[in-house]
């Protein structure tokens, strides 16, 4: 490899980008006399384009000067790759001594804008030295006459803007005096009682009013103005829905203009208080989160236009009951970590279905008890021979004995007997301990002895 032909090659300007890839390859290959001679089809993989494409770039770089090639024989006849020669300030370019074109960085860009001398300008209209160096007469009158001009229209504006703050000073400190004659007690005569001290750039009377108990609510519902009606200040004046009253009330800093969010309107009034009734039910340990899918889930089961529809308390209770019975509260006080609360709280809100394993096919049951009336399900009897049965049948497919029934047809527990095991050996070889019917080798050193057996044997010499 040749640096000097390698760093050449970089700023050398080919107007071709496959014939400048090309010479690259050559320069990155060429030795101290700056030659190469790779084959067209290990460029054309490097290239990632065709042999075609390869043979079309050197014919471009032939043609323009930067290399020459001759063709090479074997001692057979048959011929290999061509010689590349690389041409450049090493050869005189090829003797032609015309430098080849060489690209222009943004370096030498700047370097030889900053070479060039500021070209320097007229002075600016209406200064002294503008001024001085008109010849003519009447034209160096004229910009005297614009430049006064323009002095006076300056001098005007700083004028005005004294006088506008002079003016503003002088109402301060009337309103100060105002202020200390009421302190004082000395009102004037003209001025109504009640209203001393107040000018005419004095703020209107004011009255404490202590701000409305803000009661927290969850991320999901909706903000309700903090007033009703009725709610007027003592002065007669009414609090305003966008003020802060309001943004106080719904937990917001932005405007009283802010648009509610989608999500708070997709809920009334009575749906977001039954939600907050079943949110209360969930046990505070499984830390439910306020988000959609939670109160869309609520929402269903409180559908009153289906027969599952219940009640926000007959919900609540159904989580409680299920919180203890399906095992959660067991699994969470043994130490289990509850990492998806929001499948396990619509897993306790969800109505179960004629598959579930708690599921009835009475929409009104609940936990084997008609939630109307109280009394017991006349389904689930039904329900659990089925699935009984069901269970037997399944048994006896797979060969095992159906459990017993006695006269009542229930089913009566089997007992299991117990596997023999076996008592702890000392093995014969490496002294381990093991569990073996009667003394021996261990399952170790057999499958070593085994391994032994199947070694060829050496016969000696």
């Amino acid at each position: 490899m040749s640096i000097e032909a390698y760093n050449y090659s970089i700023t050398l300007k080919v107007g071709d980008l496959g014939a400048k890839f090309v010479h690259g390859r050559l320069a990155d290959r060429a030795d101290e006399r700056f030659t190469c001679f790779p084959s067209v089809p290990l460029i054309a993989a490097e290239m990632e384009k065709s042999e075609r494409t390869v043979q079309r770039a050197l014919a471009y770089l032939r043609e323009r000067g930067f290399i020459s090639d001759r063709e090479n024989f074997r001692a057979d006849g048959s011929q290999t790759t061509n010689r590349y020669q690389l041409h450049g300030p090493w050869d005189e370019y090829g003797g032609t001594g015309v430098p080849f074109p060489q690209i222009v960085t943004p370096r030498q860009v700047r370097q030889e804008m900053w070479a060039q001398a500021p070209a320097e300008g007229s002075f600016r209209d209406g200064t002294a030295a503008a001024v001085a160096l008109i010849q003519d007469e009447a034209a160096r009158q004229e910009a005297v006459r614009r430049a006064e001009i323009a002095r006076a229209h300056a001098e005007a504006i700083e004028e005005s803007k004294s006088r506008r703050g002079k003016k503003a000073a002088e109402a301060s400190r009337k309103a100060a005096q105002e202020a200390s004659r009421e302190s004082d007690g000395d009102a004037p005569e003209d001025v109504p009682a009640g209203q001393e001290g107040v000018t005419d750039m004095s703020p209107g009377p004011t009255t404490p009013v202590s701000p409305p108990p803000v009661t927290p609510v969850s991320p999901l519902e909706p903000s309700a103005p903090s007033h009703s009606g009725d709610d007027v200040f003592p002065d007669g004046r009414r609090p305003s829905d966008g003020g802060v009253r309001a943004r106080v009330g719904s937990g917001s800093a932005a405007s009283g203009k802010t648009k509610p969010s989608p999500l708070k309107q997709r809920y009334s009034r009575e749906q977001w208080a039954q939600i907050r009734t079943v949110m209360a039910g969930f046990p505070a340990e499984l830390e439910v989160p306020w988000i959609e899918v939670v109160a869309d889930g609520i929402v269903k089961a409180l559908a009153e236009d289906t027969p599952q529809h219940r009640t926000a308390t007959q919900l609540a209770e159904r989580i409680a009951w299920r919180w203890d019975v399906h095992g959660w509260a067991l699994r969470l006080a043994s130490g289990e970590v509850i990492r998806k609360p929001v499948g396990v709280a619509l897993d306790l809100i969800r109505e179960y279905g004629r598959d579930d394993k708690w599921g009835c096919p009475n929409p009104r049951c609940e936990n084997g008890t008609d939630v109307d009336d109280g009394t017991p399900c006349n389904v689930c009897p039904e329900r659990l021979a089925a699935r009984q049965t069901a269970r037997e049948h399944e048994r006896t497919q797979d060969g095992q004995e159906p459990p017993a029934r006695s006269v009542e047809g229930q089913a009566t527990p089997v007992p299991v007997p117990r596997r023999q095991v076996d008592p702890m050996q000392n093995c014969d070889r490496c002294d381990h301990a093991f569990r073996a019917p009667e003394p021996g080798v261990c399952k170790d050193c057999r499958a070593e002895g085994a391994e032994q057996l199947q070694q060829p044997a050496f016969a000696p010499f």
